[in-house]
């Protein structure tokens, strides 16, 4: 797919910044409201689709959580393995390659990048990783009507 292959290039020529750069607050609040959410719920695993340098992941695994991590851009996995975190090369096309379900998914800003006519293929692979009784959080950023990848993200 040419706008993976697009997609993956971009985030490999940037990984190093972002795995330098500081969260954003609103992201730091909504990752531990969910994991609180997690915890009342008494969930024990989660996958996190597009885990970039893998700061969020770790920062479940830290918190005594089962994870696997999973990114198409093979820096950002490197990244997320020096950390300690189980973390898998692999597109969120591919997701019925992953032999296993868990208690919860978390996605922060990485959907964002599916075409809109292939969203709800991705959500049902999604949701067969799902346990009965899961939970998803989807993050997304918002306020701008535009699909693809964005001309400074080009190489």
């Amino acid at each position: 797919m040419q706008f993976t292959d697009t997609l993956i290039r971009s985030y490999e020529k940037y990984a190093s910044e972002r795995e330098s750069s500081s969260p954003d607050e609103f992201k730091e609040l909504e990752k531990a409201e969910f994991l609180q959410q997690m915890k009342a719920e008494r969930l024990e695993s989660i996958l996190e689709i597009g885990c970039g340098p893998g700061q969020d992941a770790r920062f479940f695994q830290d918190q005594g959580l089962r994870v696997l991590a999973v990114d198409n851009a093979p820096a950002m996995v490197e990244l997320t393995k020096e950390k300690g975190v189980n973390a898998r090369l692999l597109d969120c096309y591919d997701l019925d390659q992953i032999g296993q379900t868990f208690d919860a998914v978390f996605s922060m800003n990485c959907l964002l990048h599916i075409p809109q006519k292939d969203i709800r293929h991705i959500l049902s692979l999604i949701a067969n990783r799902i346990n009965e009784g899961g939970l998803m959080y989807l993050g997304l950023w918002g306020g701008e009507d535009f699909e693809g990848i964005l001309e400074e993200d080009l190489l």
